[in-house]
């Protein structure tokens, strides 16, 4: 098959032009996603800095509230130490109960959030609870079940 001089230029002028704007438009896509994966990937790692802040700020709330009740509890009666933990408890919701435990494990006094009574328990024989001993922790907080 022959073909004329004009259909064979206008073929060679056209794959001229498009292999060119082929080879630029699949360079820009890969430049598009690689722009758009690092625009992620900086959206995740704000994100994920922003709740370490946030959890560090929970924590070290948790800490000073928990070293000012140590402190202030030695001058308190009984009642008003209880008073302290369930104020404590009330502006905290995530808090479910505190109690004060003895270096023998025993538990002295417990807040506990809601109606519920639980019974004081008895934590020495807890292994988190003896390993905590031995470095000597003067607060912590045990994993509940």
């Amino acid at each position: 098959m022959k073909l004329k001089l004009l259909p064979k230029f206008i073929i060679v002028l056209s794959l001229i032009s498009l292999i060119p704007m082929g080879l630029l438009g699949f360079r820009l896509i890969n430049m598009g996603q690689m722009g758009i994966k690092t625009s992620t990937l900086e959206l995740h790692y704000h994100t994920a800095q922003k709740i370490a802040e946030d959890f560090e700020n929970l924590i070290s709330n948790f800490d000073r509230e928990a070293v000012f009740i140590r402190e202030t509890m030695s001058k308190f009666d009984w009642e008003n130490k209880q008073l302290l933990l369930a104020s404590m408890i009330d502006r905290d919701p995530s808090l479910k109960g505190i109690s004060i435990i003895s270096r023998g494990g025993a538990e002295i006094i417990k807040a506990v959030s809601g109606k519920s009574r639980k019974k004081l328990l008895n934590y020495s024989k807890n292994p988190f609870f003896a390993r905590c001993v031995t470095v000597s922790y003067t607060h912590l907080t045990l994993p509940t079940n």
